[in-house]
């Protein structure tokens, strides 16, 4: 079938006339839709979908959405900029898009607030800085047992990206070496540190992530290479994936579909904000700590053997769905640009020892990670769009 009608709106003066070829398939649930093909002249310049008697959803631009009716011959239409298609064919999701709009509104607010104390952490005393990505402070006072005097500082970003650029991006330290478990770590510009030492090469498929204790034994082999340098060691955990056994009875790795039937993929955090993970958030934070302490135990066999002061510390918190300020919606997970306190609030654990004597030289040569291996890293991490 073939219709021609005028879509609100001229070009060059003339009223917009389109033809519409109509097919039929099945959608979701058992429902009958129609699907039709527009038409300006000979040239196809979109596709839409028919949800409801006489409306049809059109998607002209990668997140642009336009919601038409048919009156009379007249086309009435809406425009949407979000993730409004993704709600039609999916309606369960409504209440994770709605979130993440009001959270987006919530990052317009925070970002308008200057008066944090916020640590650079390079410009800290340290011989020794240990990362542990996305551990809270709450978390991180309860269940440690290293040895030390525990402080809290404000880190400069509420996701890994986030705070690298804040910490590393423009900057150069010389007298440090990067060591590094984290797939944000390769948009650091060569010449940042003295040297870097990238572990994803070393990834752990089975975890889908790199192990504690491969940043470990890196770490042992650095304290010997370069005996006169700062160590910053950026470990994984306790970020997700989950590699202790609760959080492997989640059955959940990494970024992945959540249901083949609807093609959804999410994050964990992600299924809890979209309300469609098939456990609690109980389960969650358990396997959270759980992979806490299995770093902390790493950790602990690590500490001993670096001389100097040691600080442990995070790059960022987590959010265990509290609710946000100004609007109270709840989060998860660890957007980035947001200043909450479960997010920004980050442990520094000094452990003093006899100090090394620090020199800065000129940056090692480097050899850049492969950009399909740190697409793949981010991706099992949760980092995809």
């Amino acid at each position: 079938m073939s219709l021609a009608f005028p879509l609100n709106g001229k070009v060059g003066g003339s009223p917009r006339r389109f033809g519409i070829n109509f097919s039929t398939f099945s959608g979701g649930n058992g429902v009958t839709r129609k699907s039709l093909e527009i038409r300006n002249s000979s040239k196809v310049t979109s596709k839409i979908v028919m949800i409801f008697t006489d409306w049809y959803l059109i998607k002209p631009g990668r997140k642009t959405y336009i919601l038409l009716r048919l009156f009379n011959g007249y086309v009435v239409r809406e425009v949407f900029s979000t993730e409004f298609f993704r709600v039609i064919d999916n309606p369960r999701i409504l209440r994770g898009e709605a979130a993440k709009s009001l959270i987006s509104f919530n990052k317009k607010l925070h970002k308008r607030d200057s008066d944090e104390n916020i640590s650079h952490i390079m410009e800290e005393d340290w011989d020794n800085l240990l990362l542990l990505d996305g551990c809270r402070y709450d978390s991180f006072s309860r269940q440690n047992t290293i040895d030390g005097q525990l402080e809290k500082r404000i880190s400069a970003g509420s996701q890994s990206l986030e705070f690298m650029k804040e910490n590393f991006f423009g900057k150069e330290f010389e007298d440090a070496v990067y060591i590094t478990a984290n797939p944000f770590s390769p948009q650091i510009n060569h010449g940042t540190f003295h040297d870097t030492i990238n572990l994803l090469p070393e990834w752990n498929e089975e975890h889908q992530t790199v192990m504690p204790e491969t940043v470990v034994k890196a770490t042992e082999r650095a304290i010997s290479e370069y005996p006169n340098k700062r160590l910053l060691v950026h470990f994984m955990q306790p970020h997700y994936p989950f590699i202790g056994p609760k959080g492997q009875s989640l059955d959940h790795r990494g970024y992945q579909p959540t249901s083949e039937k609807d093609g959804l993929s999410f994050s964990v955090w992600d299924e809890l904000q979209y309300g469609v993970a098939e456990y609690k958030l109980e389960d969650v934070v358990e396997a959270y700590e759980e992979n806490l302490d299995i770093v902390l135990n790493h950790v602990s066999e690590l500490v001993p053997k670096l001389p100097g002061r040691t600080v442990i510390s995070s790059d960022h918190g987590n959010l265990f769905g509290e609710r946000m300020n100004p609007i109270p919606v709840r989060a998860y997970g660890h957007p980035s640009g947001l200043r909450s306190r479960e997010l920004v609030e980050v442990p520094w654990l000094i452990i003093d020892g006899e100090r090394k004597k620090i020199t800065a030289e000129e940056p090692n040569s480097y050899e850049a990670v492969d950009d399909s291996i740190v697409e793949d890293r981010l991706t099992a991490l949760g980092y995809a769009e």
